[in-house]
């Protein structure tokens, strides 16, 4: 954000990430996320600058069509100045990331936060939308619960390519598959569905697994040993031999004996004010 706070019509209220403000839309007067990409010029080498900049268009354009309960909705982008930048609507809450630090979570939470999880990328990815930088800092808890995938758009910016690396607010290394690592890639469905069985675990276990990590039985009795299976099929190194789809997850949760009221893949779990302070059940999406 520039100095004079000012970019856009959007004034910065408070820094809350890396190249990342709570900032304020001055003409509607409401509060949003502006997310810019690449702290200056120098950030990118001047000849590489307008496949960046394309780059960055594409895959904005495409994610601002999304509309989705779980997801994070695009407002407006400005890619034609440097730093680029994108506002994404305020969720009111907390990240994935800021919920663990209190501990991980009980195994029906963290089940109903991967349901819903999965079907916000079931909505993206029917429409050849991918994320391509899920982290815990990427989905969001907003106050009545419900998980909303932000950083459409831009989570898979930072792997453009290790010549012309993008300086953006996303997740570390360890939520990338294997594939994607040390080479130039496109976000894929695999790639997301790596990423959200290490989010699943470490919602479980309060830390990302190891080579040699416990199933998630191991870490909860309660829950369906189908999970464990879930989870290695999330996670394999092999691409090819990954789930494939979003529905193939979401039909193992179906037959998983998930005992939780509510908690069944063909459900999105959505919740929202009654207005009497409780939360009730939304429709399906």
């Amino acid at each position: 954000m520039s100095n004079d706070q000012i970019l856009s019509g959007y004034h910065r209220v408070q820094a809350i990430g890396r190249a990342t403000h709570l900032a304020q839309q001055l003409t509607l007067d409401r509060s949003v996320v502006v997310k810019e990409v690449g702290a200056s010029h120098h950030v990118f080498p001047h000849t590489a600058l307008p496949e960046v900049l394309t780059h960055i268009q594409i895959e904005v354009r495409k994610a601002a069509r999304l509309s989705h309960p779980n997801i994070v909705p695009i407002i407006e982008a400005d890619i034609s100045r440097v730093p680029a930048y994108v506002v994404y609507e305020h969720v009111d809450g907390q990240s994935l990331r800021q919920a663990l630090e209190q501990g991980p979570l009980p195994p029906d939470r963290a089940t109903q936060l991967l349901l819903q999880v999965l079907h916000g990328l079931r909505s993206a990815h029917r429409r050849e939308v991918f994320h391509g930088g899920l982290g815990p800092e990427s989905v969001l808890i907003d106050t009545m619960g419900n998980a909303r995938i932000a950083d459409f758009g831009l989570g898979a910016l930072h792997c453009l390519g290790a010549r012309h690396p993008l300086h953006v607010d996303t997740g570390p290394v360890a939520y990338v598959a294997p594939e994607a690592l040390g080479q130039s890639f496109s976000a894929t469905a695999q790639g997301d569905l790596f990423a959200v069985g290490i989010l699943f675990y470490e919602a479980l276990a309060g830390r990302i697994p190891g080579r040699r990590a416990r199933p998630p039985t191991a870490l909860h009795s309660e829950l369906s040993p189908s999970f464990d299976e879930i989870f290695n099929r999330l996670t394999l190194d092999d691409p090819s031999r990954r789930y494939q789809s979003v529905d193939q997850v979401l039909e193992d949760c179906d037959y998983s004996d998930v005992k939780i009221q509510g908690m069944r893949g063909t459900q999105a779990c959505f919740f929202f004010d009654r207005g009497d302070g409780a939360a009730a059940p939304a429709p399906e999406v």
